[in-house]
């Protein structure tokens, strides 16, 4: 790390689509539009946010206790995030390329400017690389098995200066380095899935989804792409044993306290609001 500078992580988790600009010069993220039927399906109400452990605001303390998260309104806005260095722009196993299989690429014009629908926000980076994505469940998209995470983070190195500011939703916050790092959330996420403290703490084995259950939300990122003629995922088994246990019929089990769905070791558990890719489609 540089003098003068810190290395800026952030984690996204929900529904993220991460699509490369089509010259490889820098990596957008688009937040899909939701809470109404897109491509005949119903997308739960999905809110997009910015979260970050209050210790960035002074500098001082540990991020590292777990705290009650600030919070900034990423919906309707286009953050770009310029700084200079070298950009990973291939996607990463678990960040699965819907245009390789569906044929449809993302419009140019969603990538510029204000997002509109069917974007709801849009993160673009100009440097960085990508952390590793978390496990992910295994799911059928037109007869082949995919993992879909849900978390990954990206790493923008040696960002010059002693602070970052980001101006949102009407307001403005100062992040500071604590041990030469910032790092933030940008989530999109159901209301009853965003973090009750940062860091976000791992939790028990959730419960699978339904053997053959559709990954629904998913249809949020077929509208980006303009409802190609495809199916929805569906469940098929876990990536490995224990990672999610069996849904049970024992109504005495169901009716114990489950775990809140905030988080599953640094993210939203990967049932539904899984992470996507896409290209562009430019000249």
């Amino acid at each position: 790390m540089a003098n003068g500078s810190f290395n800026l992580e952030i984690t996204f988790s929900g529904l993220c689509m991460f699509v490369p600009a089509k010259d490889k010069s820098r990596m957008h993220v688009l937040m899909p539009v939701s809470g109404r039927t897109l491509c005949g399906v119903h997308v739960h109400q999905h809110v997009n946010q910015l979260y970050y452990h209050p210790s960035y605001e002074t500098g001082t303390g540990s991020p590292m206790d777990p705290m009650e998260p600030r919070c900034l309104e990423l919906n309707g806005e286009a953050v770009e995030l310029e700084y200079n260095g070298s950009v990973e722009t291939a996607l990463k196993p678990g960040i699965v390329n819907l245009s390789a299989i569906t044929g449809t690429k993302v419009r140019s014009a969603l990538l510029t400017g204000q997002p509109t629908d069917p974007v709801a926000a849009r993160v673009t980076m100009y440097a960085g690389r990508f952390g590793i994505p978390n496990d992910g469940l295994i799911w059928d998209i037109d007869g082949k098995e995919y993992e879909l995470s849900s978390v990954v983070p990206w790493i923008i190195p040696d960002v010059p200066g002693d602070s970052i500011t980001f101006t949102l939703g009407g307001s403005s916050r100062t992040l500071r380095p604590c041990d030469g790092k910032v790092s933030i959330y940008m989530f999109n996420v159901m209301p009853n899935e965003v973090p009750e403290l940062v860091p976000l703490q791992p939790l028990p084995p959730y419960e699978c989804p339904q053997k053959d259950a559709e990954a629904t939300h998913f249809a949020a990122f077929y509208h980006v792409l303009g409802c190609p003629d495809k199916k929805l995922p569906r469940f098929r088994r876990p990536k490995f044993e224990g990672q999610c246990t069996l849904p049970t019929a024992d109504p005495q089990a169901a009716a114990q306290p489950r775990a809140p769905l905030a988080a599953e070791v640094r993210g939203v558990r990967p049932v539904t609001c899984m992470l996507a890719g896409g290209d562009e489609n430019g000249p």
